[in-house]
């Protein structure tokens, strides 16, 4: 039998062996303990609601259309995610040769400018149901959804005539159900004064520097949400957002951006939840929440656009 000498002692290499062998199946550990998998079939965030396979078709006006003219679609975006979403929007031209639009190539003029706003509608509201009171006193505001300043459009009938108002924009803060607040952070949009019939009428833009809703805002990602009465008192198309009420100027701080709630019966309310993304906040990209929203896609022609056939295509894109 051959020996090997260790440590200045003459050991059996059979020995030796054994000793290694038995050492190495000793040292075994698991690799787990156990594993955890889950399966899931995906469907797209983001869709295009009353479009089959997320592809729409329309005819611009009339058709013909007449350069120079401004013209509206009106399209319903759904988030279905339960967090926002990034996207862009991305309208594209092609000049078709031909009577028809079977062959079409891009179109690298000024054919057009496009613009995507949204529209928000604001009533005086029960305070104890939070139903709008059917009455003539409301308004609509008209905004971009995705700009450098918050470029809006206001009118309203029914005010306290020949009376100031602010526009503001009311974020709760975390502890909604305890404080309200309002300045979290709050921000006065614009103020007006309505006529001596109760109307106002009041467009421009405000540099905002922050989206809407803010990050510090309980409503950017609320619970219980505000779609589907989920909360008890709203059925909104918008999960979250922000809150856009107008309110009369003398009972709205412009330092702790708070209502005074003297006279609630005299403010008007959110409808829906908005969501509006500042470019100078992080690009153009459209932070848009979950649920549904109604895109306005506004084309105005160039006056000197030539006569023909025209596709005009506006895609809805990841960020």
């Amino acid at each position: 039998m051959k020996k090997i000498k260790m440590f200045g002692k003459t050991i059996p290499l059979a020995l030796l062996v054994g000793i290694l062998v038995i050492g190495v199946g000793s040292a075994a550990i698991l690799e787990y303990y156990g594993t955890i998998t889950g399966t899931a079939e995906v469907e797209q965030s983001v869709i295009l609601v009353g479009c089959e396979d997320n592809e729409c078709t329309y005819e611009i006006g009339d058709s013909p259309t007449i350069a120079g003219s401004t013209y509206v679609h009106t399209q319903t975006v759904s988030n279905k995610a339960n967090q926002q979403v990034p996207i862009d929007f991305v309208t594209t031209v092609e000049k078709c040769s031909g009577s028809g639009y079977a062959t079409c190539t891009p179109d690298n003029g000024n054919v057009l400018t496009t613009r995507y706003y949204g529209i928000l509608e604001l009533e005086n509201k029960d305070i104890t149901t939070w139903v709008a009171i059917p009455d003539s006193t409301n308004a609509t505001l008209k905004y971009d959804l995705v700009s450098s300043k918050f470029n809006y459009k206001l009118e309203a009938n029914g005010l306290q005539a020949d009376t100031s108002y602010s526009l503001v924009y009311y974020a709760d803060k975390q502890d909604r159900f305890v404080n309200w607040g309002g300045d979290n952070p709050g921000v006065l949009i614009t103020t007006a004064t309505s006529d001596g019939t109760g109307y106002l009428f009041t467009q421009g833009d405000t540099n905002l520097n922050i989206n809407l809703p803010h990050t510090n805002d309980w409503n950017l990602a609320p619970n219980p949400d505000y779609c589907a009465n989920n909360n008890g008192f709203d059925s909104y198309n918008l999960c979250g957002g922000a809150k856009i009420w107008l309110v009369p100027s003398s009972e709205y701080d412009t330092n702790t951006k708070t209502v005074s709630w003297t006279t609630p019966t005299s403010y008007l309310f959110e409808t829906d939840m908005i969501d509006y993304s500042d470019i100078e906040q992080g690009g153009d990209d459209f932070n848009m929440n979950p649920g549904n929203l109604t895109l306005n896609i506004e084309n105005t022609f160039n006056p000197a656009t030539e006569p023909g056939f025209y596709k005009i295509t506006t895609k809805v894109v990841p960020a």
